[in-house]
């Protein structure tokens, strides 16, 4: 299950008042149901009266087997599919059940399960602890990067305003900022800021998508510039992503897609699409990446990003319900029209 689907689910249980539910399900892959014959050799240090030469039989699937996994998968789809809930087409690990007002929804990710339910005691049965109270739910990394600033030595760094200066000079660094640097300290930091750029940070996915350009020969410019990041971080390290109930003004069915790009900005003359798709005044996916395709004009770049846009959307679009919800895309560039 993607980053994006996730706060989709936060999302959409703030819009509509849902309960929501995480849990981690201990020994998951024991409880899997075996399709197949399989023998094991009894093990040693217990006491068993097993014949020398014979071997037992499984009865239920066991850490180890490659078809593990799909055990307990299928037995939970089985149970979900059982209970009144369907896949979604573009996200097989996201299940949802709408009647009317009623809405569900439940994410999967191996043995962790994530639900939203407006409906009261959907899930009694599998949480306890339920409560009622305001459905703002907020998305945030300050512990992590509060981590972030203990690890990098960051504690008297001043706080940087913006995550790249304008002339950030990544692409051409010479004299002492062309100096070679840490490749494996500057991959962790990358890997850091990557992690903080998919998950509710997209005002760095920009920046850390430009530095990731340069792992597998940073400089000394390349190592600047990744710090100036962490110390924008540690400045704006309460900022948080906050999905509401309830918004003036804001379709709680409709889901919206922004992109944009930035013409041959990068050395090798491909252009940068950036998009933000969002569910109310909140955003759950984002991306920063440069276009594969070299465009030749400024209005071929925005095409290029607009398509993208147009494509990532659709499939974002996790709920194939399409009386529940809509979907706009927009771009800011006159150039298209």
């Amino acid at each position: 299950m993607r980053f994006s689907t996730v706060r989709l689910i936060f999302a959409l249980s703030a819009a509509k008042n849902c309960e929501m539910h995480h849990v981690d399900v201990k020994n998951a892959f024991l409880n899997g149901d075996l399709e197949e014959d399989i023998y094991v050799k009894p093990p040693t240090g217990i006491d068993h009266n097993t014949p020398p030469g014979m071997v037992w039989k499984l009865n239920k699937s066991l850490y180890g087997l490659k078809q593990a996994p799909l055990c307990w998968n299928k037995k939970l789809v089985d149970k979900l599919e059982a209970l009144g809930y369907k896949a979604a087409k573009k996200e097989p690990c996201l299940f949802y059940k709408i009647n009317g007002k009623d809405f569900s929804i439940i994410g999967l990710y191996v043995d962790d399960i994530l639900t939203a339910s407006n409906v009261p005691g959907e899930f009694e049965r599998f949480f306890k602890g339920l409560s009622d109270s305001d459905r703002t739910i907020s998305l945030d990394l300050e512990h992590y990067i509060a981590d972030m600033i203990e690890v990098f030595k960051l504690s008297n760094q001043t706080a940087k305003s913006i995550p790249l200066p304008k002339k950030h000079g990544l692409d051409f660094p010479q004299g002492l900022d062309a100096r070679p640097a840490n490749q494996s300290l500057y991959r962790s930091i990358l890997g850091k800021l990557q992690f903080a750029a998919q998950t509710a940070r997209p005002d760095i996915a920009y920046a850390t998508g430009k530095l990731a350009q340069y792992s597998s020969d940073p400089r000394a410019i390349h190592m600047d510039r990744a710090y100036h990041v962490l110390s924008y971080l540690k400045g704006t390290k309460d900022l948080a992503i906050v999905y509401h109930k309830n918004v003036p003004g804001a379709s709680p069915r409709l889901l919206r897609g922004w992109s944009d790009a930035d013409w041959a900005n990068d050395p090798d003359r491909k252009s940068i699409s950036g998009f933000a798709f969002s569910h109310g005044p909140s955003t759950f996916s984002w991306k920063s990446a440069k276009q594969k395709l070299t465009a030749t004009s400024t209005t071929e770049a925005e095409l290029i990003a607009a398509f993208v846009e147009h494509a990532m959307l659709s499939q974002t679009s996790a709920v194939d319900n399409a009386r529940e919800f809509g979907w706009e895309t927009m771009v800011d560039n006159l150039c298209l029209f």
